[in-house]
């Protein structure tokens, strides 16, 4: 740990310790400053790594609990609030560079995964704004001419699915509605690791029994349509793999094998054969004799 250092005059209090930009910094250094430095760090320092580490320097006392400045409750929940709207803030400011949007994309789903339930809220409004018209309350046509804003849509409903246990917010019926209503007539790019995507955050967001035929239904909607139209290393269907994969190893769909053992066949595409074993391997613990078969497969 490396202390900020006693910072004299009221000029100099407005001047954080950030990394240079040339990268030259030692490694696992962990700075502390106070909130309002990380803030003025993220908005006046230009350098990509230096608004990284304020980004992870505002949350880090609320997904640590570790502030010495800020022990009771009610400071860290003053804190939230204000760190909740920073990083709203820095998502939608298209100036940031594009991983730095990401990043905060994802520490607001940090935040609602440590019970913090405004970020869940907060990050819930800006993938509705992102992905859906307000006045057809349908999904926007896909357009991935802006390949920055693409990337952090894609964070927000990545860091969405991780946070479907947060209350407030009803994570699952969106990431439904945009599967349900994807519309790539009017992009000339491929939709298939949006598609792809989706169908992974789906599986994550499914919340119980109830719905998991609705999540069943686009998976097998979209295996069909990677089959008749393949996208670029049949992308759709690993990843339809993968939610499969999933909902069985959380118990919302019982064990069944034989949809992993069919893509793992020889005869299939290289990609599809891996995706299907790793679901294999991954699903072991719940029926020891797939270790059989991939030891013969090995």
């Amino acid at each position: 740990r490396v202390p900020h250092p006693v910072l004299i005059g009221h000029a100099a209090s407005l001047t954080p310790y950030a990394p240079q930009a040339d990268g030259l910094c030692a490694p696992q250094v962990e700075l502390q400053q106070s909130d309002y430095m990380w803030v003025f760090q993220l908005y006046k320092d230009r350098n990509v790594a230096a608004q990284l580490e304020a980004l992870e320097g505002l949350c880090r006392p609320i997904l640590q609990n570790q502030d010495p400045k800020a022990p009771s409750h009610e400071t860290l929940q003053k804190l939230a609030e204000l760190v909740v709207k920073v990083l709203e803030a820095t998502v939608q400011n298209q100036s940031y560079y594009y991983r730095v949007r990401c990043r905060a994309a994802e520490l607001l789903g940090e935040l609602a995964v440590q019970g913090e339930s405004s970020g869940v809220l907060t990050l819930h409004k800006v993938a509705h704004q992102l992905c859906v018209d307000e006045e057809t309350q349908l999904p926007f046509p896909n357009d991935f001419s802006d390949l920055s804003q693409y990337f952090v849509r894609r964070s927000c409903l990545e860091a969405l699915a991780g946070a479907r246990e947060a209350p407030g917010a009803d994570v699952f019926k969106l990431l439904l509605l945009l599967l349900k209503h994807n519309d790539n007539s009017e992009s000339e790019m491929s939709d298939g690791d949006y598609v792809a995507t989706l169908l992974r955050c789906l599986a994550r967001a499914t919340p119980n029994t109830s719905v998991v035929d609705k999540t069943n239904k686009q998976i097998q909607r979209y295996m069909q349509r990677d089959r008749l139209m393949p996208s670029f290393g049949h992308a759709v269907t690993c990843a339809a793999l993968d939610a499969m994969q999933h909902l069985q190893s959380r118990g919302i769909v019982r064990f069944d094998p034989a949809p992993f053992l069919a893509h793992a066949k020889v005869g299939q595409s290289s990609k599809i054969r891996a995706a299907a074993l790793g679901c294999l391997a991954r699903l072991t613990p719940l029926n020891l004799s797939i270790l059989k078969l991939l030891l013969m497969v090995c």
